[in-house]
């Protein structure tokens, strides 16, 4: 919401300043209001008192003249605007007993990326579509599933027609009801920003931490070559987060968070001890009590 302080009366010397309010209303797509009070359009006759004077909530009246911004629907009595989504979804979500939203479905056009339930008409999203689970009130979401196609962001299991998320597929989660989606993985190319062993996917994130996480330990046999990621630090061949790295606290079961850190540059909100070289946050700096080894942070003349 964009709203200015209220303001009582107006005057010429507050001119100036209502104007400056009217321009940035304008900018932001907002509704002005009077005096200089203004807030975005898509928050006018929603069924939400957002703008009160003296107890009257002004972007709720006079809504049976207010033309619903674009991706929304007017519901009939109420004239209060809902998002187009809400419009036949089985949900009744027009205020004041209005359930015009729900009224003459059969005649309504699901959304992009919506499906029609073929009986009851009520609108639910496309991959709820033969995912095993019953979402219409007539059930013909999960009917005929044999000849239903996936849409083209979604893997389709072998057997059983169900539809899931490419990233499920050989995550060492069976989350087809026929487990399809873990078998034959050795074929199945994994997505951006996951690394493949034993045929399966697994975060890049972990890949060369110390600890292996792939049954055959692949993920920790080519961390030589093994480029660590972002905010990823690289010592001994293993990838260490920036904010467990060289800390005086062992997080890696070999203690690898703490080598290598006299070669290790500290992040720009932690101070580096001069000696033993762990990292310190810049608020524990000169504050009466060692966290350095070399007890460094405490050399306060320097400051």
């Amino acid at each position: 919401m964009c709203m200015s302080p209220k303001q009582k009366s107006v005057s010429k010397r507050n001119s100036l300043q209502i104007l400056f309010q009217f321009v940035q209303c304008f900018f932001f797509l907002c509704v002005l209001y009077s005096p200089a009070q203004c807030l975005f359009d898509g928050s006018v006759c929603d069924g939400n008192s957002d703008l009160v004077d003296n107890a009257i909530y002004l972007d709720e009246q006079n809504c049976e003249n207010w033309n619903c911004t674009q991706g929304r629907w007017k519901c009939k009595v109420s004239a209060k605007c809902i998002i187009r989504e809400k419009v036949c979804d089985g949900h009744f979500n027009c205020p004041r007993q209005d359930d015009s939203d729900e009224e003459n479905c059969e005649h309504w056009e699901c959304p992009e990326g919506w499906w029609k339930c073929q009986l009851s008409s009520e609108c639910i999203p496309q991959e709820r579509v033969c995912d095993f689970d019953i979402d219409c009130k007539d059930s013909s979401d999960e009917a005929n599933c044999d000849s239903w196609m996936c849409s083209d962001d979604l893997w389709r299991c072998k057997n059983s027609s169900q539809c899931i998320e490419p990233i499920f597929v050989c995550n060492f989660d069976e989350n087809c009801v026929d487990e399809s989606d873990e078998k034959n993985c050795e074929e199945w190319p994994c997505p951006d920003g996951e690394w493949k062993c034993d045929g399966f996917c697994i975060d890049d994130f972990i890949v060369c931490d110390g600890e292996p996480h792939c049954l055959d330990g692949s993920d920790e046999s080519q961390c030589v070559e093994h480029q660590c990621g972002p905010l990823r630090w690289k010592c001994n061949n293993i990838c260490v987060h920036d904010i467990l790295t060289c800390d005086g606290v062992h997080d890696k079961p070999n203690g690898a968070d703490e080598m290598c850190c006299e070669h290790y540059e500290c992040t720009d909100t932690r101070w580096q001890c001069e000696e033993s070289f762990e990292c310190v946050s810049l608020v524990n700096v000169c504050d009466g009590v060692s966290h350095c080894r070399d007890a460094s942070d405490e050399k306060c003349e320097r400051f």
